[in-house]
This record gives structure tokens, sequence and C-alpha cells, in this order.
């Protein structure tokens, strides 16, 4: 299998060390899993990774090797980096820094009419989006702490290990108000 340069490190050479947080990458392989519908097997046969590795990486037993990491990366449309690296929070004052932050996860964004996203609270409060495309589906699995979802005419409080999917044709917050900041992966299909 030859792997793309846009796949690897971006301008950084093409070389990690080791998997500074495995949690991440874990979180990252099972949200996409998760918010796609794909299953072990499936991403397995794509990526050429056996379905009992990608199972032990998503639980955290096994730390990949660098080749599988380019297989999975491969497989599933994301940077090598943004498998393994958690997106960094600013340390400067609480004013200063965003409520929500979306990493997107796609080589290159949206072209299948798929965009993923790594997101992650840097604070408590609340994140507006915009309504999508009227057809759109936004797929939301947290991996940690609580959310809140606020559709129209509705809350809905989205626990851990949980998937939800709605329309994201309208306008819709994400808040995080306790317990640890929360995260997760999102996707939004178009249609």
């Amino acid at each position: 299998m030859t792997i793309p340069p846009d796949i690897g490190m971006g301008n950084r050479p093409a070389r990690i060390d080791s998997i500074p947080d495995l949690a991440t990458l874990s979180s990252v392989i099972r949200g996409y899993r998760m918010t796609t519908g794909e299953t072990l097997q499936s991403l397995a046969e794509r990526s050429g990774v056996s379905r009992s590795v990608i199972m032990d990486i998503e639980s955290g037993l096994k730390s990949p090797t660098v080749g599988v990491l380019a297989r999975l990366a491969l497989a599933m449309n994301i940077r090598i980096d943004d498998l393994v690296q958690p997106p960094v929070v600013p340390g400067i004052a609480d004013a200063d820094v965003p409520v929500l932050e979306c990493q997107s996860l796609r080589v290159p964004p949206g072209q299948d009419g798929l965009d993923l996203f790594r997101i992650r609270f840097c604070r408590y409060g609340r994140y507006t989006f915009n309504g999508t495309a009227a057809t759109s589906r936004k797929h939301l699995w947290i991996d940690e702490g609580v959310v809140l979802l606020y559709l129209p005419g509705s809350v809905q409080e989205i626990q851990p290990h949980r998937l939800v999917s709605f329309n994201a044709g309208f306008v819709h917050y994400l808040e995080c108000v306790r317990g640890p900041l929360a995260s997760g992966t999102m996707t939004i299909m178009r249609t």
C-alpha cells in the first residue's frame, strides 16, 4: 500500500517516536466508527489491519506501530498526526479560550459528503452551530463528559459512549456545564 504524502505529518517529518496519547487515538478511531456506522470488520478489511488489533487499539490495550497507524489513517482519510495528537488548548485567560474546538480530521475535508471532526470543550459554556443543508445529518459521539444538545423544541443530555444523530439543517447548540470537559467525535453527512 502506498501512503500519499498528505496522510503523513504535514510539513513535519513522517516519524512518530511514540504514541503520546493512546486515549486520544482510541477515542478518535472508535468515534469515527460510531459516527460513520462502520463496523470493526469493515475498517479491518479497508485498512488491512486485523479486527483484533483495531479492537485492542480502541480498548487502549495495544499501542500501534507507525505502519498500522498509516493504514488506519489512509482507510479513514485522516492525517496520522490528527490520530495521535489531542487538540491543543491555549493556556490563556478563560475569556480568550473558545468554548469548543473542532478539529477537522478529513484529508481533504468534505469531498465525499462527509466531514469528520474531533470536538473538545475548552471551558464550560454553550456553542452555537448554524444550520447546514436541510438534508444534512449530524452524528455525535461523546467520549468523556456530559453534553446538552439543544434542538428546536427540545433539550437532550448526551452521556459518554452514546451516539446521537439528528437533522443538522437548523440552528442547534452544544453545551457543557458540569463534570469533566466533554470531548468526542462529530460527523456531518451531506446528502
